[in-house]
């Protein structure tokens, strides 16, 4: 009896248990389904940023590294104030970007300048760090900069890559963070046939690199090669931009023009301005609006009386006198006498000038081709990545076969990259003639190269008697090659960047391939008066191209007297030397003329491997003294703030921060809210992804991809749970009622 009413009871307890499982099974279906349909589907995807090749930067931009691959933020603001005192301008350049990444990212800031600007100062804050840079040597200067980085700190790394061209490394900006970064500059301005010209780089054309060339490696008495220090910067094998249409900066530009001087004119070249004139020397432009940075913002003014092109400002630092004196030789040329020329054209047909850069270019050419003489010779180089000449030889220009070269250069189109060296390298030996005929080379390109350097000692090596003259074509040209390839070459440079510009710019460049240069130029300083100058040697100059000449020394007076010839005439202009105006910035200007001779020199000189360690010794003192950034200073940034304490929530309210003392509250002070769109303020307190969307579209809605966690199947899965769990309640329900 006992053990049948175990067994009852035994039994009774299981059937229990199995309807409580069956129970508990169909509840656990029910609950799948309401997970599956609660929970939202997360696609593993969000909008890529396009990714950027260093070299096809086309304006200050900040690049975000994660791992190998570089990829833009999203630039929220860009602000250029210039102030134009006399003979010099300083820059002031403020950008505000965003870090759209989903993690800790280091920022790579790209920005193109002119080619002769002083660099010296960088700020910039990040997130709620300030920061300042100093300058030091290159290497030493990276090596502060990476282990701040690997240490987790805020910091700033500040290159040049090229003397047009800078790179700022930013350390560990948070996702979501704000970076201001600000850079501040001088430059030198020069009247040029008659002209003064201030040019602000927008954008930056992309570059073509050249193809490998075999060379002879040397080795410097300390067993090394002599390799360049920026060879580790390859603008070419990151990445293409993938859509050049979403890149939309917008830019904003305010000038103070105080020349000193009553001017006839003033007017953007390429921009609507506004113009607020308060004295006949003295206005203030701004743009309408902000502009697109699709081409470089010209200003041009010009004086009333023409003897204001000559010019001399002093400044002193330390102990040293610092002098920047500015002439102008003759505009016209009274000798009648023209020699005769065998000139060679090199006309650029690479894929970067396909457009209106092309044209431009073409109907230069052709200007250029009607003004020859019977007498004269010439033959027209093309090239793109090949190149191919319209005659083997350069031929008499007759009515006929002037007419001839015409046709064929109406007929070119552009395509293909660009192999500047075989093409340049055919046409400096391609000159035929006696030595008594003037030589004279015409290179028509926008520059869009890499590894100038190589064309710069090509040009040096065989140059010889010839003369080179370099047309920048397009909105955008590389100045530095167009100004220093003239330079090696003893010509002159123009830019022509609208077709409205060819005929007078055209005109100008003939005047100058059409007149003697003026030669021997010499400057004789005061007995007793010893100075550093530069450029040394002063130059050969053109008519209409100015002189400009840096001087340091001690006690700057008396009279200085600059001598040359025109023909077989002579030209001397004499200076009083303590007569300069007091200016802000010409030191600088010092520093820098001096650091750009001393590059000159690697190349025109070919200086043995000793004579290379001299030079770079003097340069890399140079830039330290006077806190520029070269080839072999780097800019560092030390952080003005502390970091942030560990275990404080980014969540946390935030105190009002402090601006530091001497910088533009208006630059460095922002609220989040207002300066970044809504669409990019979705961001979670656990720094989740932020969503990114080119700021110059309209907010998009993105669909999800089908194959985000499978979401069919997941619907699919949660419909078959829910009716088993039903089947399952509703069979033990029945059950249990019986």
């Amino acid at each position: 009896m006992t053990q049948s009413l175990l067994k009852t009871v035994w039994l009774s307890q299981m059937i229990n248990k199995w309807h409580l499982c069956d129970r508990l099974a169909g509840l656990t279906l029910v609950i799948i389904f309401i997970l599956s349909i609660s929970v939202p589907l997360r696609a593993e995807y969000s909008p890529k940023q396009p990714s950027i090749n260093l070299d096809d930067v086309e304006s200050g931009q900040l690049l975000m590294r994660s791992g190998n691959k570089l990829s833009s933020a999203i630039l929220l603001s860009t602000d250029i104030k210039i102030a134009v005192a006399g003979s010099s301008s300083r820059t002031i350049v403020s950008q505000r970007f965003i870090n759209t990444s989903e993690t800790w990212a280091e920022g790579v800031y790209v920005f193109p300048i002119g080619e002769n600007a002083a660099v010296d100062t960088l700020k910039l804050r990040i997130g709620e760090k300030f920061i300042e840079g100093i300058i030091k040597e290159k290497f030493e200067a990276k090596v502060i900069y990476e282990e701040a980085k690997a240490e987790g700190k805020k910091a700033s790394l500040i290159e040049q890559q090229k003397p047009n061209l800078f790179t700022n490394n930013i350390a560990n900006i948070g996702p979501g963070e704000v970076v201001v970064v600000q850079i501040e500059f001088q430059s030198k301005l020069i009247s040029k046939d008659g002209t003064w010209e201030l040019r602000v780089p927008l954008v930056s054309a992309p570059r073509f690199d050249i193809s490998v060339i075999e060379e002879k490696i040397e080795f410097g008495s300390s067993g090394f090669s002599n390799k360049s220090i920026n060879t580790d910067y390859n603008e070419n094998i990151d990445v293409k931009i993938l859509g050049e249409k979403e890149l939309f900066n917008p830019v904003e530009i305010f000038i103070d023009l105080n020349t000193g001087f009553d001017l006839n004119s003033v007017k953007s070249a390429f921009h609507k301005v506004n113009i607020d004139k308060l004295s006949n020397g003295h206005h203030k432009i701004s743009l309408p609006g902000p502009i697109s940075s699709d081409r470089d913002f010209v200003l041009r003014w010009t004086a009333k009386d023409k003897d204001t092109q000559t010019s001399l400002f002093k400044e002193t630092q330390g102990n040293q006198e610092h002098l920047l004196l500015t002439l102008n030789p003759p505009l016209t040329n009274k000798n009648k006498y023209s020699p005769n020329r065998e000139i060679i054209f090199i006309q650029d047909i690479s894929g970067s000038m396909g457009g209106e850069p092309l044209r431009q270019s073409k109907i230069g050419l052709e200007m250029a081709i009607k003004r020859l003489k019977p007498s004269d010779k010439f033959n027209i180089v093309l090239f793109n990545d090949r190149y191919l000449s319209y005659a083997e030889n350069p031929v008499l220009a007759t009515a006929k076969e002037r007419d001839k070269a015409i046709r064929y250069v109406r007929r070119l189109n552009s395509y293909g990259g660009t192999e500047m060296y075989p093409a340049l390298k055919y046409a400096l030996k391609n000159f035929r003639s006696e030595k008594s005929v003037l030589k004279q080379l015409i290179f028509l390109t926008d520059g869009a190269v890499t590894q100038e350097s190589k064309l710069f000692s090509l040009i040096n090596r065989e140059l010889k008697t010839a003369r080179l003259f370099t047309i920048g074509i397009g909105s955008a040209p590389n100045s530095f090659f167009m100004s220093r390839a003239a330079e090696l070459g003893r010509g002159s440079h123009i830019y022509i960047g609208d077709m409205d510009e060819i005929s007078n710019r055209m005109t100008d460049l003939f005047g100058k391939i059409e007149n003697p240069v003026i030669t021997d130029l010499e400057l004789i300083l005061p007995k007793g008066f010893v100075a550093e100058v530069y450029p040394n040697p002063l130059p050969d100059l053109y008519a209409g191209d100015p002189l400009s000449i840096a001087i340091r020394g001690k006690n700057a007076s008396g009279i200085a007297k600059v001598i040359g010839k025109i023909g077989n005439q002579k030209w001397v202009a004499r200076v009083t030397l303590d007569q300069g105006s007091d200016q802000i910035g010409i030191a600088k200007l010092w520093a820098r003329e001096k650091i750009s001779n001393l590059e000159r020199n690697r190349i025109s000189l070919s200086p043995n491997a000793s004579q290379k360690v001299d030079i770079d010794s003097e340069l890399l003192q140079t830039a330290l003294n006077y806190g520029l950034v070269s080839r072999l200073t780097s800019m560092v940034a030390v952080d003005k703030t502390p970091s942030r304490p560990q275990g404080v929530n980014l969540d946390t309210s935030k105190l009002k921060i402090a601006i530091p003392n001497g910088w533009d509250a208006t630059q460095f002070e922002y609220n989040y809210k207002e300066i970044i769109p809504q669409r990019l303020q979705k961001m979670s307190s656990n720094n989740e992804l932020l969503i990114t969307a080119s700021l110059i579209q309209k907010s998009e809605m993105y669909s999800l991809p089908q194959t985000a966690l499978n979401w069919k199947s997941s619907i699919l899965f949660a419909l078959l749970s829910t009716l088993l769990g039903a089947i399952v309640l509703i069979t033990m329900g029945r059950k249990n009622n019986v």
